[in-house]
């Protein structure tokens, strides 16, 4: 009888150990990627306020969260879904007139002037200073695409 509680101590001090060191591990990693924002995109409506990284950045990608996919104009892409770096679950909630603010490299306010799903295969038309866009909850062979100019 000894012997089971033993080993069963045996374990389940194991199993601390190692979900301590995970622990310590993740918060190594996201002090690390905390470390490298360049900038940010914030939007107050849906309560999202999450790091930018420099274009060229291994943390400028969509594993990571938020992508500056292209400069000029901004581009930041997202996903939407129920994995960890899905940020942009919100983005359908939003409306023209809503402002979004960007530090990259300098603070800058934009107001929405457009909102659409168009189909993935689609051609994204790049003409506006700042444009977001995910995957559309609802019809996963749509995106949602946020347009915003410059205020």
């Amino acid at each position: 009888m000894k012997i089971k509680y033993i080993y069963l101590s045996g374990i389940i001090l194991t199993l601390i150990y190692i979900w301590l060191n995970f622990k310590v591990m993740v918060q190594e990693e996201v002090k690390a990627i905390t470390d490298n924002c360049y900038g940010y995109l914030n939007i107050d409506k849906i309560h999202l306020h999450k790091c930018l990284y420099e274009f060229k950045d291994k943390y400028n990608s969509l594993d990571i969260g938020l992508e500056v996919y292209y400069l000029n104009p901004l581009l930041i892409l997202s996903h939407s879904g129920p994995t960890r770096n899905s940020y942009f679950n919100d983005l359908a909630s939003l409306e023209v007139g809503d402002i979004i603010e960007v530090k990259y490299p300098n603070i800058n306010k934009y107001k929405i002037i457009n909102i659409y799903r168009k189909n993935k295969t689609d051609k994204l038309k790049l003409k506006n200073d700042l444009i977001l866009v995910t995957c559309d909850l609802i019809d996963r062979s749509k995106q949602i695409v946020v347009e915003a100019i410059k205020i």
